[in-house]
């Protein structure tokens, strides 16, 4: 019991010091986009560092693993964002989205390649990446973005949300609220995954996501 306390007490010094919270920055993007494309991570390097190590027996949980993390992204994305066509990419096909070859290239829902793609050449579309969050001050302007926070600093991970170019312009990162409720812990939840042993993992985001950029249009 004293752990659960202590622990509690932890979180809750960090949420006081603006180090554990919600936090977003506003879009201000003028262009409307068209769709939104979320790359997932194929962990491929890490995957190769095992394999070249000969650690088969962990090469086994750890691709396992990391499929489980991809298929909690896809899951929150499918049933919570509506807002916007969204489709995915694995990462290794990162520089043939960068050239718009998205023919089977994007994928659907069920990892399939996407057949009612609709993104013209010179179409705007997002990128969401979950990862470390990015940061972006005064100092550091995107051309087509003026950055505005809450909360001041992201710290952890977070939904990053890039132009077409890759380049920032927004992030959300949101409370694992599960952390202060110890019977939902060990709970399964198809839209979180968080691994014991590897630094892998994603919150649920994509619900916050859409809220954010409909009411972004909406109020333009």
């Amino acid at each position: 019991m004293t752990a659960r306390y202590i622990k509690i007490a932890i979180v809750t010094l960090f949420i006081f010091a603006g180090s554990f919270h919600a936090s977003a920055q506003e879009f201000q993007e003028n262009k409307n986009p068209v769709a939104v494309l979320v790359q997932l991570k194929s962990e491929k390097r890490r995957i190769d560092a095992l394999i070249q190590s000969k650690r088969m027996n962990e090469l086994e949980r750890f691709r396992k693993e990391a499929y489980q993390c991809m298929m909690a992204t896809v899951a929150d994305f499918r049933d919570h964002f509506s807002v916007r066509p969204v489709y995915f990419y694995i990462d290794t096909n990162f520089d043939a989205v960068q050239q718009r070859k998205f023919d089977g290239i994007l994928l659907d829902s069920s990892l399939m390649p996407a057949t009612d793609i609709n993104i013209k050449p010179d179409d705007y579309f997002l990128i969401a990446n979950y990862g470390i969050a990015q940061w972006q001050t005064n100092k550091r302007k995107w051309d087509t973005t003026k950055a505005e926070f809450w909360g001041g600093k992201p710290n952890g991970k977070a939904l990053n949300i890039n132009d077409p170019k890759m380049r920032q312009v927004a992030y959300i990162t949101t409370i694992d609220y599960d952390f202060f409720n110890f019977q939902k812990q060990n709970k399964k939840n198809p839209y979180k995954f968080r691994s014991k042993k590897y630094n892998i993992g994603y919150e649920p985001c994509a619900a916050e996501f859409n809220r954010r950029l409909e009411k972004h249009y909406k109020s333009r």
